[in-house]
C-alpha cells in the first residue's frame, strides 16, 4: 500500500511546490509596491509594474487594486494624466470605495483621481440610463394586448393580481358562451326529435331558455373584454421605473425607483 501512495503523494507535494511560489508572489506583490514607493524607489517600482501591467488579471483584486493605484500615481508624476485616468478608473471598478488619502498623496495626483472617479461615475450613469431605456422599451404602452385577451396587458404591465383576474373572467366567459352554444344546439335537436306532443312545450321552453342565455353569455363576454380594454387604457397606466446614481459619503449608490 505504501509503494503505491508514494507517487500521488509526490505528485502533490511538487504541484504544492510549483503553485506556492506564484500565490506567495499575488500575495506579497502589493507590498512591494507600496514598500517601493514609500522608499522612494521609482525605479524598482517602474520595473514591478512593468511586469504586473502585463498580465494584472492573474492577481486578486487587492494586488490588483494596488498595481493600478500605482501605475496611475507614476503615470501622473511623468505627466501622462489621461493613462493615469485610466489606471484609477479600472482601479475604481475593483473598489468603486477607494479613497487616496490626501495627507499623503500629492494635490496633483488627487486632481487626477478627482477626474478618474467623475469619469467613472458618469459612465456608471450612462449605464443606468441605457438600462432604463431597455426596460421603458420592454415596458412600451401596448393597450392592444388586451383586446387579444383580457387581462395580459395589465400583467405585462406588472399589475400580476389584476392581470389575473381578468384573465379568469376572460376564460370564464368563453367557457360560459361556448357551453351556452352547445347547450342551445342539444336542446334543439332533443325538441325538434321529440314525438310525444305532451312533451313539447316543456322541449321548446328548455331550447328557448338556453337559446337566450346564448346572449346573456355574450354579452358578459363582450363586456369582459371592453372593461379589460378600458382598464388597461385608463387604470393600469405603465409602471415607470427610474434608477438613479446617489452618493452615500464617498461611495456611488444605485436607487431604484417605481411610480405607478
Amino acid at each position: 500500500m505504501r509503494i503505491r501512495r508514494f507517487p500521488q503523494n509526490i505528485f502533490i507535494l511538487i504541484f504544492l511546490m510549483l503553485s506556492s511560489p506564484l500565490w506567495a508572489q499575488s500575495e506579497g506583490l502589493a507590498d512591494q509596491l507600496k514598500t517601493a514607493y514609500d522608499n522612494f524607489s521609482y525605479e524598482a517600482l517602474d520595473s514591478l509594474l512593468s511586469d504586473a501591467l502585463v498580465q494584472p488579471q492573474q492577481y486578486n483584486n487587492t494586488t490588483q487594486v494596488a498595481i493600478y493605484r500605482y501605475g496611475a500615481i507614476r503615470r501622473v508624476q511623468e505627466g501622462d494624466s489621461e493613462v493615469a485616468r485610466s489606471y484609477f478608473r479600472q482601479m475604481l471598478d475593483l473598489d468603486p470605495t477607494i479613497e487616496l488619502d490626501p495627507v499623503t498623496t500629492s494635490p496633483k495626483v488627487l486632481l487626477v483621481f478627482q477626474q478618474a472617479k467623475l469619469d467613472y461615475t458618469a459612465g456608471i450613469q450612462e449605464r443606468l440610463n441605457a438600462i432604463e431605456k431597455a426596460m421603458a422599451f420592454e415596458k412600451e404602452n401596448r393597450p392592444w394586448r388586451s383586446l387579444i385577451f383580457p387581462g395580459w396587458e395589465q400583467y405585462r404591465r406588472g399589475y400580476k393580481l389584476k392581470g389575473v383576474t381578468w384573465a379568469v373572467l376572460g376564460t370564464a366567459a368563453i367557457a360560459g358562451t361556448v357551453q351556452s352554444v352547445l347547450t342551445t344546439r342539444s336542446r334543439f335537436d332533443t325538441y325538434i326529435d321529440e314525438t310525444d306532443r305532451s312533451l313539447l312545450e316543456e322541449r321548446y321552453n328548455s331550447y328557448n331558455d338556453a337559446y337566450k342565455s346564448q346572449f346573456y353569455w355574450g354579452y358578459a363576454l363582450a363586456s369582459v373584454w371592453l372593461a379589460s380594454h378600458i382598464d388597461a387604457i385608463f387604470f393600469s397606466q405603465v409602471k415607470v421605473e427610474n434608477l438613479s446614481l446617489q452618493s452615500n459619503g464617498s461611495t456611488p449608490v444605485v436607487k431604484l425607483s417605481i411610480s405607478f
